[in-house]
C-alpha cells in the first residue's frame, strides 16, 4: 500500500532530470527488500515446515515428512482431508504461515507513523520546468490546427472510444 505512494514522493522531490535516477535507485531499494523478505520468508519455511511435520505426524508416516516437505502436490493430494496425516500436514503448514504473517505485520508497523511522515506533494500545483507543451494540461486545447483531425486529446476518450 506505501510501495506507489513513495514512489510518487521520490519522484516529485526529484527534479526534471534526476527523476529517472532518482526512481532506479527507489526500485533498487525496493528489490533489495523484497529479496531480504524472501530470504526470511525462506529461512522460516525451511526451518519450520520439516519439524513441526516430524512433531505433528502419526508413526506411519513420520517417515514420509521429508517427501512432503519436499512436494506440495504429495502434501495437498497425497491424503484424503480428515485423516490422521492429512490433519498433521494442514496444523505444520497452518502454523508456519502464522509465523510468517507475524513476522510481516511486525515488519510492517513501523510503515504506518512513517507514512504520515511523507511530504504532501501538490502534484496539481507544481512547476515542472519543462519548456514546451505540456500533454494533458488544465487549460485545455487551445488551437486545434496542432491536433491530427482524428486527435481525442483532451476529448475523454481513448482510442475513438469513450474512456471509462
Amino acid at each position: 500500500m506505501l510501495n506507489v505512494p513513495a514512489q510518487l514522493g521520490v519522484q516529485a522531490s526529484a527534479s526534471h532530470q534526476e527523476v529517472a535516477a532518482a526512481t532506479a535507485i527507489f526500485l533498487t531499494i525496493l528489490e533489495i527488500g523484497g529479496a531480504v523478505g524472501s530470504a526470511i520468508s525462506g529461512a522460516v519455511w525451511t526451518a519450520n515446515i520439516p519439524r513441526k511435520l516430524n512433531q505433528y505426524l502419526p508413526d506411519e508416516s513420520r517417515d514420509q515428512a521429508t517427501a512432503i516437505f519436499g512436494n506440495i502436490t504429495l502434501a495437498s493430494q497425497g491424503w484424503p482431508m480428515g485423516s490422521p496425516t492429512r490433519d498433521a500436514i494442514n496444523l505444520a503448514y497452518q502454523e508456519t504461515m502464522t509465523t510468517l504473517l507475524i513476522i510481516a505485520v511486525c515488519v510492517c508497523i513501523p510503515l504506518i507513523p512513517l507514512s504520515l511522515l511523507m511530504r504532501n506533494y501538490k502534484l496539481d500545483q507544481m512547476d515542472q520546468h519543462v519548456k514546451g507543451k505540456v500533454i494533458g494540461g488544465t487549460t485545455g486545447v487551445s488551437d486545434s490546427t496542432d491536433l491530427p483531425s482524428n486527435s481525442s486529446v483532451g476529448h475523454g476518450t481513448h482510442g475513438g472510444k469513450p474512456s471509462k
